[in-house]
This record gives structure tokens, sequence and C-alpha cells, in this order.
């Protein structure tokens, strides 16, 4: 469960020791939030997302800061996977289709985030010296 403290200490920055951080659907809600919290404490950040929600909106007030990266693409996509993750220390993967209405609706698009996507980027992490690989999801 996340908790909404991001005014205070962070506990996820417990969990993140290194200052270069790779969000995997970063462009939503959470990721937006991670993101402003990561930057005004110096750390750099990279934002891999396909912007399935059309919420590139929610980039919008990084782009040009200090220590912000965007990677447009598919975390299945192994060129933009690895175009993302050059540098980074930790990663959060944030990305997934949220509730059963949306998972019923696109059952086929559910299953290549939802399942695909996220072995995917395990099975690419396993073997890449990183610190740490955090996953936070509302994903069904």
């Amino acid at each position: 469960m996340v908790k909404n403290t991001f005014e205070g200490q962070c506990e996820i920055l417990t969990l993140i020791k290194m200052k270069n951080v790779l969000l995997i659907g970063g462009a939503g809600y959470i990721g937006a939030v991670l993101t402003s919290h990561f930057l005004t404490r110096g750390y750099k950040i990279t934002v891999l997302d396909n912007f399935t929600y059309n919420n590139q909106f929610a980039v919008l007030p990084f782009l040009g800061e200090k220590g912000f990266r965007l990677v447009s693409g598919d975390m299945n996509d192994p060129v933009k996977l690895e175009e993302a993750s050059k540098g980074v220390e930790d990663v959060v993967l944030l990305a997934g289709l949220v509730g059963d209405p949306i998972t019923k609706k696109y059952p086929i698009e559910s299953g290549l985030i939802n399942e695909k996507g996220i072995r995917h980027c395990m099975d690419y992490f396993s073997d890449k010296e990183i610190n740490k690989m955090i996953f936070i999801s509302t994903c069904s």
C-alpha cells in the first residue's frame, strides 16, 4: 500500500539508496508523484511509458528539468527497455492496466502489460547490476 505521505519522509526512499531511478509506467498518478518527490531531492529520474492512457500531460511539468529523462516506449520492447535502463541503479515498476472493467474490455492488452510486461522486466533486470527493483501497482 502506498501511503500519501510525500511531504515528509517517503517510505520508498528507505528502500531506494541510489540516486538514478527508472520508473517504468512513470506517467501515471503514482509515477508523477514519485518523479516530483525524487527530483526535488536531487535524484535523476528516467520515465519509461507507452502512454496507453494518453497521459502525456503527467510528465509535462518535468520536461526540461535537470535530472529528468523521458523514454516513450513499451516495456516489452527490449530496445526501449535497454535505452531507458542505461545508468540506472534502482527500478520502480508501476506499469499496469488498472481495474476490472478495463482488463475485461481489453484482455489481450491486459495480458501483454500486466503479465508479459512485468515478467519481461523481471527477467531483463535479473542479471543486471541494479541496487533494487520495486514493484508497486494497482493493476488487476
